[in-house]
């Protein structure tokens, strides 16, 4: 106690606070500080006092203890492990104990019951979770018999019940409208207050099971005025610790309002100025945690702010590279359309004009289309169609489809996948898209002669898919930036390439909780890694 008043008088000394015990009249803080300290003594007395009368009054049965008892075996009880368990070594001696489901059927009973418990009685036998006290008092009026019912719970959040039966156990008064009723055997448990009790657990199966145990009378206490004291002693400090409490932090308010108010100054700076910071604020430790996540915050608004200048940056290039690509074939469709129309090209070449005008209106449709996968890709209400899917034999099948057109342009095929099964989630669709666009790549942008090899690799909680090639490569300047929208290169950007394939083939993988990395290899110039999350 004389360590913590110490160290009290040197937290209100780091604030300024000076006390001058050499004098006769005590100043307020001392006055406060004594307050403190005897307040802090009765509590602990009281407490003390408390707890040794708890200890003097309560045995082992105690509803704490049994759910102490229950929790240490709980996992034999979740696992239905019960012949395993000794309840008269858990508890007492002609103990009995019935494991039941919430629909009352008995799955276990040390003493072989076999009749089903009625699941509306749960409710009224006594819980140990949430233990309670019943005092059932008779009395008579109007020459009726009455008997008044009233459930207090020890856990304040409860609420307690109060009932009036007339002698056929109908509520006749009550503050629960839900009873209009009580059977026998609802009597029968309230009566028995915790000889019979109940320990609510979840079994392994998800199911909700209650272990009903049954004491003999001889080791139950009287729970009903023993509770009923501590009730009283604990009001009692409850009342007193509040009083001095509103008298201690109106003090305290007093001394401190200076600090809040140079706070509330350094807060109102960083608002006004955005980039501001609370600078060399020292004070009390809540304060100072305040000061600092006020400093986190505003680096965090810095960089929000720094991310928007780059996002208006990024939609800036964006916009003109797509007016780059699509100002080149409309305007090559342009001049050739107004020289075919007027009758500047001869018959032979208005053939091959036509040929360069298709081609272009194709090129074009393809990166509109790129384009609008692009941004359908980036809605929020965009969702992969996903399914269990085999991923080695969906990329044999492809690769199967794809074999003749690679062979076509000359290239060879080198497939590594082994005959291990392994499933994941895939949208079958977007990941064709994918497969499709590296592999075109590479097909459009290498000479004949070079091989394409794909292989799969099982990781610890991933699958691999690597598609490599031996051809031309790609610079390490362009691979840092080869996902990015419009990137492409020389050759691509001359046979009317979108550079729009690669940042929709991330977007895809991105969307499948996947990775997707380009690599370079001794022995293969172009390397692709996909990962992707495997199911089981």
């Amino acid at each position: 106690m004389i360590q913590e008043i110490q160290n009290i008088l040197k937290q209100l000394g780091d604030w300024g606070i000076s006390l001058r015990l050499k004098k006769i009249k005590f100043t307020l803080f001392q006055e406060l500080i004594a307050y403190f300290a005897i307040f802090s003594v009765i509590v602990l007395a009281a407490l003390y006092a408390a707890n040794y009368v708890s200890n003097m009054m309560f045995d082992k049965y105690s509803p704490y203890y049994m759910v102490n008892q229950f929790d240490s075996v709980l996992d034999k009880l979740q696992s239905g492990k019960y012949k395993s368990i000794d309840f008269e070594k858990l508890l007492s001696k002609s103990v009995k104990v019935d494991i039941v489901t919430e629909m009352g059927d008995v799955v276990y009973s040390n003493y072989n019951r076999i009749e089903k418990y009625n699941p509306s009685d749960f409710y009224y036998i006594y819980s140990y979770k949430s233990p309670y006290y019943v005092n059932m008092v008779p009395f008579v009026e109007n020459g009726e018999d009455y008997v008044n019912i009233t459930i207090e719970y020890f856990d304040a959040s409860e609420v307690n019940k109060s009932y009036v039966l007339n002698d056929s156990n109908e509520v006749v008064s009550s503050n629960d409208d839900t009873k209009e009723r009580f059977t026998r055997e609802e009597l029968d448990y309230l009566s028995n207050d915790t000889q019979i009790g109940k320990y609510e657990f979840i079994g392994n199966d998800g199911i909700t099971y209650y272990l009903i145990s049954i004491l003999p009378e001889s080791v139950l206490p009287d729970y009903s005025n023993i509770f009923k004291t501590i009730d009283q002693i604990y009001l009692g400090l409850q009342i007193f610790y509040v009083i001095l409490v509103i008298q201690f932090f109106w003090l305290v308010h007093r001394k401190i309002l200076k600090l809040i108010k140079k706070l509330n100054e350094a807060i109102y700076e960083l608002t006004a100025f955005g980039s501001s910071r609370v600078k060399n604020y020292r004070g009390p430790k809540e304060f100072e945690e305040i000061a600092d996540n006020f400093n986190i915050m505003a680096k965090s608004l810095d960089e929000s702010r720094q991310q928007q200048i780059r996002l208006e940056e990024d939609k800036k290039k964006l916009l003109s590279d797509i007016s780059h690509d699509l100002k080149t074939p409309i305007t090559v469709i342009q001049g050739y359309a107004e020289a075919i129309a007027d009758n500047m090209i001869d018959d032979d070449s208005k053939q091959e004009y036509l040929r360069i005008i298709s081609k272009k209106a194709g090129a074009l449709t393809d990166l509109i289309n790129k384009f609008y996968e692009y941004n359908k890709l980036d809605h929020p209400d965009f969702k992969l169609n996903c399914e269990n899917v085999e991923i080695k034999e969906f990329v044999r099948e492809y690769l199967a489809d794809k074999y003749d057109e690679i062979i076509h342009k000359g290239l060879d095929l080198k497939i590594s996948i082994d005959g291990k099964k392994q499933v994941i989630e895939l949208d079958k669709l977007q990941m064709k898209r994918v497969l499709d666009n590296i592999i075109d790549n590479a097909i459009k942008h290498n000479p004949p002669g070079i091989t394409i090899h794909v292989q799969i690799i099982d990781e610890e909680k991933t699958v691999c898919i690597v598609i490599e090639d031996n051809g031309v490569g790609i610079s390490d300047e362009l691979r840092a930036h080869i996902f990015d929208p419009f990137v492409v290169t020389d050759d691509s950007r001359s046979s009317g390439g979108s550079g729009l394939g690669l940042t929709i083939s991330k977007k895809i993988i991105d969307n499948h909780q996947g990775t997707i990395e380009v690599k370079k290899t001794d022995s293969y110039k172009t390397r692709f890694e996909i990962r992707l999350n495997k199911k089981y």
